[in-house]
Parts: structure tokens; C-alpha cells; sequence
């Protein structure tokens, strides 16, 4: 058995495109024909698909380079005389595909040591009680699009901070970014990164916000040396306690009936979210 020929026709040869989702894809289909002769024998229409000429699957097509030979079938129209058709599928870049977008929830049980109204959990004696907790529901903001290359710059810098400023009509350090993570795909000849983006929302912000106060106090007063005085602070038998008291900003000891005062710590670093494009 010897392969004679391979030639191409051109009848019933089709192309079809339609549009994809958000209308910026458009996905195409298209057939090839050829015919394959021998001179002896073959083994039936097996042969035919895989002799010299006929286009391999994954082969992308001579007019289109965005579609790829998925599947090639022959059949038999003589003794030595067989059709191959191959079929092809693609479509445009997939990274101008629309980004899909979406809301979750996120539950957790964190520690807490305020109240709703933002006061200071404590005993009558105003000792602060050890292991609380309470039930944390935020939003959480889901945005998947295809990325040429993997953003390992914005994944080193972004994962782990907070907005610093206002975002999506969120406070600044509202928004904490979770993870930018997703799979390599392979399409036809190419290949892309199907990203996602997860933004974590808390209204009484990312800050970590600890009561103002500590075993040792400032008595107002300066030393011969202008350094401030720091004692301990003492009972009224001028004895050491055993829990902190609460200290005003400048650090003296805070009077009964005045409003706790609170520090805020910055946790997580601040970065401009807006330049990461997800609205």
C-alpha cells in the first residue's frame, strides 16, 4: 500500500461565527475536506486520517489562526478512494472576554473585647473578661477575568492589604484583598490565566483597634530631667494591682465616667485598589 494523493476539495466546505457571551467573543466553526487515494489496498478509512497532508488535530487553520482541528473522520468512497473531513473550532482572544463578577459571605468567629457601642467589655470591677468571641459576617467581592500572564507583581503586593481610600462606596481600610489566584488554560495554540480576585469587606474596618490602657500611668507631672513621670499604678493602699487601668491619650489614668479611649494599629498595608481595574 502506497499513498498516491491528497488533494483538497472545495465543495460543501462551511464556516460559521456567532457571538459569544457579552458580545465581545465571537466563537467560529469551519470543515476541510480532502480526498486521499492509494494505489493498493488501505485499512479502510484508519489510513486515511493520519496520511501525510491531512491536518493533524490541534493543527490551527490557513485562514484562521484562531481555530484548532479538533476532530478529523474519513469514510470510504471506493476501494483505494477515501474522504477526510476535518472540523475546526475557535474564537477570538479570550482576553477580551467580559469579567464575571460576583457576591459571597464570609462567616468567622473572632475575639472580641467591645460592645456595639464601641465600649470596653468589662466586670463591675472593670476587669476585662477573657474569651469572648463573636459571630463576623462580611461581604465579600469575586471578580474572575483572563489575564495574559499570572499578576505576580499585583499577588506580592496586593494579597493581605487594604484600600487606602474609598472603594466601591467603602471607607478606607474597609476592604482587605484575600487572594489573587487562578489556573493556567490552555486554548489551541496559545495560552492564558483565568484569574480571580476575592476583596473581603468590613464595616468597622482592618484596623486593629486595642483599648488604651496598661499597668503604668502618667502622673501629669515632670521629672528634674523633663522626662515625663511614669509610675505604677497602685490601689487605693497604694499597693500594685493586678489588672491595667485605662489611660487617657496623653497616658494619665482615665477619670470614673469618661469614654474609653482607643488606639488604632494599621495591620495590613494600604494600596491604591482602584489601579487593579475590578469595577
Amino acid at each position: 500500500m502506497a499513498l498516491v494523493d491528497v488533494q483538497e476539495t472545495w465543495s460543501d466546505d462551511d464556516h460559521a461565527v456567532e457571538v459569544g457571551d457579552g458580545n465581545l467573543t465571537q466563537f467560529r466553526t469551519s470543515k476541510r475536506k480532502f480526498t486521499v487515494l492509494y494505489d493498493a489496498g488501505a485499512d479502510r478509512p484508519y489510513d486515511a486520517v493520519y496520511a501525510v497532508g491531512i491536518p493533524a488535530l490541534q493543527d490551527g487553520h490557513p485562514n484562521d489562526a484562531d481555530m484548532q482541528c479538533y476532530k478529523k473522520y474519513g469514510r470510504a468512497l471506493g476501494p483505494l478512494l477515501f474522504e477526510v473531513i476535518c472540523e475546526y473550532a475557535g474564537r477570538t482572544t479570550p482576553l477580551t472576554e467580559p469579567y464575571d463578577r460576583s457576591w459571597g459571605w464570609s462567616n468567622s468567629t473572632e475575639p472580641i473585647d467591645f460592645d456595639y457601642n464601641g465600649d470596653a467589655i468589662r466586670n463591675t470591677l472593670g476587669d476585662p473578661f477573657i474569651g469572648l468571641t463573636v459571630d463576623v459576617g462580611d461581604p465579600v467581592y469575586v471578580v474572575s477575568r483572563n489575564e495574559a500572564a499570572f499578576p505576580v507583581v499585583w499577588a506580592r503586593q496586593y494579597q493581605n492589604s487594604v484600600n487606602d481610600a474609598a472603594y466601591m462606596g467603602w471607607n478606607a481600610y474597609s476592604a482587605r484583598m484575600l487572594e489573587i489566584s487562578g489556573p493556567r488554560i490552555v486554548d489551541k495554540l496559545t495560552y492564558y490565566w483565568r484569574v480571580t480576585y476575592k476583596i473581603q469587606f468590613r464595616v468597622d474596618t482592618w484596623r486593629l483597634r486595642v483599648l488604651n490602657e496598661g499597668m503604668r500611668y502618667w502622673t501629669g507631672e515632670t521629672l528634674d530631667s523633663g522626662a515625663p513621670q511614669i509610675l505604677h499604678v497602685k490601689d487605693d493602699a497604694r499597693q500594685m494591682t493586678s489588672g491595667p487601668r485605662k489611660l487617657r491619650l496623653n497616658g494619665t489614668e482615665l477619670g470614673n465616667g469618661e469614654a474609653d479611649v482607643w488606639g488604632t494599629f494599621d495591620m495590613y498595608e494600604p494600596r491604591d485598589f482602584a489601579l487593579l481595574g475590578l469595577l
